[in-house]
């Protein structure tokens, strides 16, 4: 859903737009950050979903 993604990034928000692992928006340095996140934190927790003792908004 491109409405719940940080305009301006391929990678930030819910989902990503990306279609590989390459291609970044505007953003570079932001959508990096986003995508390493995304791709390699072990830890997750789902947009109104309460883990780890944290409420995801």
């Amino acid at each position: 859903m491109e409405i719940l993604r940080v305009p301006g990034t391929k990678w930030c928000g819910k989902g990503f737009s990306a279609t590989r692992y390459s291609q970044l928006g505007g953003y570079t340095r932001t959508d990096r950050c986003c995508r390493v996140h995304d791709l390699r934190c072990p830890y997750w927790i789902g947009g109104m979903e309460r883990k780890y003792e944290l409420y995801n908004w």
